[in-house]
């Protein structure tokens, strides 16, 4: 099990991973953004650390000095602690110790988590939906609608998809 949690996402081909921060809002922030909203970042990929635990690694550790210049910030408080517990049917299990995470954070995670190709679902231990109510399972389209939401192309502040 140890061995498939290390391989999971790692390949030749792809020698970086994709984390989703926070840009904030502000003269730095995209025109016309009134929420902060998760933007991706390739960081390139560490030896001998599989992929789901680089990603985990890294949203904790928050934005290099140079993307924080570019308007983000850190998605999960460096005192949080994030683990990886395991990954099985295509779920990430994702266990947090320390400070609670806000609803950003656990977004972050999943958005992160789900880029890598063998997870499409993510169980965080202290996730809750924006509404207050309590989720174990998320996937990118619990956020559908929210106004964080990462993706393409805005119009109002909304997300705007193909159809």
């Amino acid at each position: 099990m140890a061995l498939a949690i290390v391989l999971t996402g790692c390949s030749a081909d792809d020698p970086s991973v994709t984390v989703y921060l926070v840009q904030r809002l502000g003269p730095d922030g995209p025109p016309g953004q009134i929420a902060p909203l998760l933007e991706p970042v390739e960081r390139p990929s560490r030896e001998g650390m599989g992929a789901a635990a680089q990603v985990l690694v890294q949203l904790r550790q928050g934005p290099t000095p140079d993307e924080r210049a570019r308007g983000m910030t850190a998605p999960v408080e460096s005192t949080t602690r994030l683990r990886l517990d395991r990954i099985e049917d295509s779920i990430a299990f994702v266990d947090v110790a320390g400070r609670r995470l806000h609803y950003v954070g656990v977004a972050s995670i999943v958005f992160s988590l789900t880029e890598l190709g063998a997870i499409d679902r993510v169980r965080v231990c202290c996730g809750h939906r924006h509404d207050g109510s309590r989720v174990f399972v998320h996937t990118r389209a619990s956020y559908r609608g929210w106004r964080g939401e990462p993706c393409a192309e805005r119009r109002e502040n909304r997300c705007v998809r193909d159809r």
